[in-house]
C-alpha cells in the first residue's frame, strides 16, 4: 500500500480506515498538523488569518 500512498500524492498520511462502497474505496486519512508559513517573511507563525 506505500506504493498507491507515494502515486496519490500521500506520503505522511496515516490510513485509519478503508471501505468498499458499491464497487468504490473510501479511504479515511489522518495528516500530521504543521505550523503555517508567514507569506510576507516566511517564517513560522501560530497565527492564521482566514
Amino acid at each position: 500500500m506505500k506504493s498507491i500512498m507515494t502515486i496519490l500524492g500521500l506520503k505522511d498520511v496515516l490510513v485509519t480506515k478503508v471501505e468498499e462502497i458499491e464497487g468504490k474505496y473510501a479511504l479515511f486519512i489522518e495528516m500530521p498538523k504543521r505550523s503555517p508559513i508567514c507569506p510576507a517573511c516566511q517564517s513560522i507563525t501560530s497565527k492564521v488569518h482566514d
